[in-house]
């Protein structure tokens, strides 16, 4: 029987909900919601990238990058680009206010990290780190 109090399920979940919160509260002030952040982060990485590349890359499903792409393109910090070749397929590129936005993005997830990472040491950290890539490996991939 499974123990819907003590199970890692729950705690991976518990926590994935409550990080997602404090990343929201922290991010209200630029009018972005924890489910845009990645993208800005993924395009800091790798300016440029396809629609379809940020949704395999943020293991989100395609509709799901569609709408958060959608946002962040009318609050200003993106735009879509669709390929000569390919009209419904879209590249995904910063807008000068996210690259002016950037180091305050960067300091604000920076902060909720710490809150969730206060009270482990460097050496539980990457155990934490290489058990949840175990399990997140062990998942199959969103289509």
């Amino acid at each position: 029987m499974v123990d819907f109090k003590e199970n890692l399920g729950r705690y991976i979940a518990v926590s994935g909900r409550q990080l997602a919160r404090m990343v929201a509260k922290k991010l209200e002030r630029f009018d972005i919601g924890a489910g845009q952040y990645p993208y800005l982060f993924a395009l800091f990485i790798e300016d440029g990238q396809s629609q379809q590349s940020l949704s395999r890359k943020l293991a989100v499903d395609k509709a799901a990058a569609a709408r958060s792409v959608e946002k962040l393109a009318r609050s200003g910090y993106v735009r879509r680009e669709s390929y000569k070749d390919d009209a419904r397929s879209f590249r995904v590129f910063l807008n000068p206010k996210a690259k002016r936005a950037r180091k305050r993005l960067e300091k604000a997830v920076e902060e909720v990290l710490a809150e969730l990472e206060k009270g482990l040491t460097a050496e539980e950290r990457a155990q934490v780190k290489k058990l949840m890539r175990k399990i997140v490996e062990n998942l199959p991939p969103i289509e």
